[in-house]
């Protein structure tokens, strides 16, 4: 049985290491999980069609390929993550958001829990948070505010896609902004760290000042490049969560699309702490 990992520069990623784990203590026999960089978009559509020819089982897809791949396969998400075999062609799903509410359920607070949201960034990994809570709508919601550096047409399109459904209000992403986002905040309030700015060198260290009288939860949706956010937060007592938990979750899913069964994300999250972090 055939998976693999579809990105690039993925040679530090911790899928392989999950899967092979979970498969052994499942008892699933001959599972082999590749990585298969890809370093133009141009190969991707070719790739993905031989694959199938050859009988792969399943593929895990990551940055910066989700959105081709869900153009190619025409659904309705902005981005797909995991391709699972189905009667004659690859079938596709986002575990981002899904993934994202188990793994944040690890704090022992649900999703639903929260009244405001702040979210720093808005690349695909956000816009798959905000497809989910369309449509796992919760009425206490009151609002979510993203900061994130204007002028993207492609961030143009998707206020207009989810502004209308959603208590919605951009803001720029700069650390004066966060301290007023965050100014009021209590503990319902859930700031999600989901800027790529950790993986590129910038931990955020400027944006730290905001969380100093901050009461509600953090979740860092990056791993194994902790910003400083989350190491502020961890110092301050904050409830708080780097991106393992939802890079477990995320796993599971694919798991259940391809083996209809699952590895407890406890024994997966404790084998990651044991043999240390990584990225995806």
């Amino acid at each position: 049985m055939i998976l693999g990992l579809v990105g690039r520069n993925i040679g530090a990623s911790l899928s392989p290491a999950i899967h092979h784990y979970s498969a052994a203590c499942l008892g699933l026999k001959a599972v082999e999980y590749r990585l298969f960089s890809l370093a133009q978009r141009e190969q991707l559509e070719k790739f993905i069609h031989e694959f199938w020819l050859q009988g792969g089982w399943g593929l895990n897809i990551t940055s910066p390929y989700k959105s081709p791949v869900a153009r190619l396969l025409d659904v309705e998400s902005e981005a797909v993550n995991v391709l699972f075999r189905g009667a004659d062609a690859w079938q596709g799903a986002s575990s981002d958001g899904e993934g994202f509410a188990r793994g944040l359920s690890y704090l022992g607070r649900p999703l639903s829990s929260y009244r405001d949201i702040v979210v720093l960034g808005f690349g695909g990994a956000v816009v798959s948070l905000l497809e989910y809570f369309i449509a796992h709508p919760w009425e206490n919601l009151a609002s979510l505010r993203i900061l994130c550096r204007p002028g993207s047409p492609q961030r143009e399109a998707w206020v207009r896609r989810f502004a209308p459904r959603l208590p919605l209000f951009l803001h720029d992403f700069n650390p004066a902004r966060l301290s007023l986002a965050l100014a009021e905040a209590d503990a319902d309030t859930l700031l999600i760290q989901g800027s790529s700015a950790p993986l590129e060198g910038d931990p955020l260290a400027s944006f730290v000042p905001a969380l100093r009288d901050f009461k509600g939860t953090l979740s860092d949706l990056v791993y194994g490049y902790p910003s400083a956010l989350l190491s502020a937060a961890e110092k301050q007592g904050i409830l708080s969560q780097d991106g393992l938990p939802m890079l477990v979750e995320q796993a599971r899913l694919a798991q259940e699309l391809w083996w209809g069964q699952s590895l407890a994300g406890v024994d997966i999250l404790r084998y990651l702490r044991t043999r240390g972090g990584g990225k995806r």
